[in-house]
């Protein structure tokens, strides 16, 4: 019988971290986790869609921010790479509260789910309940948060 079976269903991987500074290691690496990952079809990977640092018009700030590299970004670019585009919608979560729906920083992949809350905490206690495990790289407050809800 060469009829291969699914008895369980896709795991969720939460992705996390950040990173400031020279970011080509840190890229590098990130990348390819979500190469990894992506190979693997029985996995479905949950992010928060962060794709640069805070918005500002302070320029010493926006020389600072330029420096900042998320993870979410790097996950994907690697994870984009492998799956085909129709199997992003089934493949890729995204968790957003309201107030980060339409905020440029954000770049909402897959599957959207809206969680119900108003902080980023609620956003990151919503991901991490509903992940199977949890890669986190990097990263500082919001990394850290995620780690000890896990």
């Amino acid at each position: 019988m060469s009829e291969r079976r699914e008895f369980f269903s896709a795991r969720r991987i939460g992705l996390v971290g950040s990173h400031r500074g020279d970011a080509g290691l840190f890229s590098v690496f990130c990348q390819q986790i979500g190469r990894n990952l992506a190979a693997r079809q029985d996995l479905i990977v949950a992010i928060a869609g962060r794709m640069s640092g805070k918005h500002t018009d302070d320029p010493a700030v926006r020389r600072r921010q330029e420096r900042y590299v998320t993870g979410d970004s790097q996950f994907t670019t690697g994870f984009l790479e492998v799956i085909p585009e129709q199997d992003i919608g089934d493949r890729i979560e995204t968790y957003v509260f309201a107030r980060e729906s339409n905020d440029a920083r954000f770049r909402h992949l897959g599957r959207v789910i809206q969680v119900e809350g108003r902080t980023r905490e609620a956003r990151r206690f919503s991901m991490i309940h509903a992940v199977d495990g949890l890669i986190a790289v990097s990263g500082t407050g919001g990394t850290d948060q995620q780690i000890t809800f896990a």
